[in-house]
């Protein structure tokens, strides 16, 4: 008899067990379809040098508010401080060259110049004399042919020497061409603009917060050689957050742009935010295709969805998570 009322008795046990565990959500029945989670996201910043250095002191320190100018890490600037001195040094010289080129040649040079070509032009004077003596000597057998030979390799040399500096003269009256100073203007203004590069890389030996926010990371080290363009300091913008929520396509039917939706922070004691919507994109098909059902009739894809609140939330940050009842609860355009 016992046995007789001892089973029904357990299984009544049971079936009330699984329908409090039910009504409790302990079993997920069709949870999916009661809400939406995303979290909160905001704006990231990577402060990087612009020339290889080591570090050399970083005030900065994780979790420090910042303001725009703010001082965040300190580079050594021994190296640059001498590229800047070597170029400024080149361009000293080319606007030399430059002046020499718009000037034209000394009157000192000039004179110098006018007499070597008057000494060439008496030297080859006197070689064409001797040259000819020696000649009709050779012929009467009264010198050597390699005297006669001496002769004439002198007056060679003499007639290369006066066309020589007839030239260089020339040169020296005339000027220096308009390619030669324009190609002299080009090099001067080249370093005038490497010049000015390197002094702005020079400055930022300092690296300065951009924005208002706070410093998330801090990923070097004193002594640390950094790489130009490397991250050194992740800042956040706190004053520019928004909620991502990833939806799929079957629940879309009430989102839409600038539509408003309200959500709860649970980590600001469940206190509701309104949201505008300002973006929606599909994801990437080889992470959120799904079929419906097992005959594979259609598949779903999923769709980021971003907001922005319509007030400022005090305390609000990223990563905190965002709870939206799906449907998702109407919402005036005045967020109540």
């Amino acid at each position: 008899m016992m046995r007789r009322f001892l089973l029904p008795a357990v299984l009544g046990l049971v079936a009330a067990g699984i329908a409090v565990m039910a009504l409790s959500g302990l079993l997920d029945v069709d949870r999916e379809n009661t809400f939406i989670q995303g979290e909160m996201d905001g704006t990231r910043i990577d402060v990087a040098a612009k020339f290889s250095a080591r570090v050399a002191a970083t005030p900065g320190r994780d979790g420090a508010p910042v303001r725009q100018g703010d001082l965040l890490l300190r580079l050594d600037g021994t190296e640059m401080e001498a590229r800047v001195l070597q170029t400024r040094q080149e361009l000293e010289r080319a606007r030399a060259q430059l002046e020499k080129a718009l000037n034209g040649t000394r009157e000192e040079e000039i004179r110098r110049l006018h007499q070597q070509h008057q000494e060439a032009v008496a030297a080859l004077a006197l070689a064409e004399k001797t040259h000819a003596r020696c000649r009709v000597l050779h012929a009467q057998q009264a010198v050597s042919t390699q005297r006669y030979d001496e002769a004439v390799n002198a007056l060679t040399q003499a007639r290369a020497r006066e066309l020589a500096m007839k030239a260089a003269l020339e040169e020296a009256v005339t000027g220096s061409r308009q390619e030669d100073i324009a190609a002299a203007r080009a090099a001067t203004q080249a370093l005038e603009a490497r010049l000015q590069e390197v002094e702005s890389m020079a400055r930022d030996v300092e690296l300065r917060s951009p924005v208002d926010g706070e410093i998330s990371k801090v990923l070097v080290d004193v002594g640390e050689l950094v790489a130009p363009g490397y991250p050194l300091v992740t800042l956040i913008e706190l004053d520019d957050l928004w909620m991502v929520i990833q939806v799929r396509e079957d629940q879309l039917q009430d989102v839409r742009m600038g539509r408003l939706l309200v959500g709860q922070i649970p980590a600001l004691s469940g206190k509701k935010v309104v949201f505008r919507v300002d973006y929606m994109a599909p994801l990437g098909n080889y992470a959120t295709w799904r079929a419906t059902n097992n005959s594979d009739s259609f598949d779903l894809k999923t769709f980021e969805v971003r907001g922005r609140p319509v007030k400022p939330v005090p305390g609000l940050r990223p990563g905190m998570s965002v709870i939206f009842a799906w449907p998702f609860d109407p919402v005036m355009e005045d967020g109540h």
